[in-house]
């Protein structure tokens, strides 16, 4: 067998990215024809596909660490293993962002990074593990930073709530052209790979046409709903497709009903528990103050829902890969 063929991964549905391409395009038209209408309502839309896509991404992760550790264990043991290094992580990381703050900042940019990166790599096949690294590299820093510096002026404060500091935009920086910049040399990042053939056709031409896509989402639409369309219909959903596919191979008769009840419990829960720490923090408070909660809270569960994510990611590509040797 070949390298190439050895770095095939999984397929996505291209009628689910069709559908996404659509809502992102008639979300970018609207910003370019009523950008008012997305501005004054941007904050309700982004809630809203944060809390029906995003959480419930990562709400069964206790599911699929009891599927991908050893089955020989008592269900309860593996229970307490996995709850234990879950809040573990999330207790530390919470701690940590209490105590240095600019430290757990980057860490959640690099671990975001790393994880959006990592879902738009892993359909792709590369015959060289050097451009799948700088690919999941780049992904994550485009996808992560462009809408940043397209909005600084809306990012900032909430930067600042984090940080608890006083922080104010430099006269005259260019935070918008920064992100042209980006997503011109991720564009030719791409069509390079599809020139030189350092990835297969078929999908590099589509995950070109992704960026194209959200470089306009980007750059087009307020901030909020850049991060909620990206997060929750780039990212989550995806994610989802990927995580049923796991299921389906592990599980007979799995099906996105049974998903959808499966995630209900702890999606309840995280929203529950963010509606608390909405309330307590005081009716008051600004949004960047409502938005820096928001994304300390997904920053928290991040971490150890990406280390799960890894881990699922490596069992698909060697059963994937097994498959093929058969």
């Amino acid at each position: 067998m070949g390298q190439r063929e050895k770095m095939v991964h999984v397929m996505r549905d291209f009628r689910l990215v069709r559908l996404v391409r659509w809502i992102t395009m008639a979300l970018v038209l609207t910003a370019c024809l009523s950008s008012d209408f997305l501005m004054s309502n941007s904050l309700p839309i982004s809630l809203a596909l944060i809390g029906l896509l995003g959480i419930p991404h990562g709400a069964n992760d206790h599911l699929l660490f009891f599927q991908l550790t050893d089955e020989s264990q008592k269900r309860h043991r593996r229970a307490i293993k996995f709850f234990a290094a879950y809040l573990g992580l999330m207790s530390l990381y919470g701690f940590l962002w209490y105590v240095m703050p600019a430290i757990s900042l980057i860490l959640f940019l690099t671990i975001s990074a790393f994880h959006f990166g990592q879902s738009h790599v892993v359909p792709l096949a590369f015959p060289s593990e050097k451009w799948r690294t700088w690919s999941h590299l780049l992904s994550g820093i485009f996808v992560l930073f462009t809408p940043i510096l397209a909005h600084l002026e809306t990012a900032l404060p909430v930067i600042a709530v984090l940080l608890r500091v006083e922080w104010v935009l430099p006269s005259g920086f260019g935070g918008f052209w920064i992100a042209v910049s980006i997503s011109v040399l991720m564009t030719g990042y791409w069509s390079y790979l599809l020139l030189t053939r350092q990835v297969d056709q078929k999908s590099g031409r589509q995950e070109l046409l992704n960026t194209l896509f959200l470089a306009c989402l980007f750059l087009t639409t307020p901030l909020w709903i850049a991060f909620a369309v990206y997060f929750a219909l780039w990212h989550a959903l995806p994610s989802m497709e990927d995580q049923i596919r796991f299921f389906r191979e592990a599980r007979k008769n799995y099906r996105l009903s049974t998903y959808a009840i499966e995630v209900m419990p702890f999606t309840f829960l995280a929203l529950l528990g963010l509606w608390v720490v909405w309330l307590l923090s005081g009716k008051a408070i600004d949004t960047p103050f409502r938005m820096g909660l928001l994304f300390a809270f997904i920053a928290i569960i991040t971490l150890p829902h990406t280390l799960l994510m890894t881990y699922l990611y490596r069992r698909l590509s060697f059963k994937t890969f097994s498959s093929q040797l058969k």
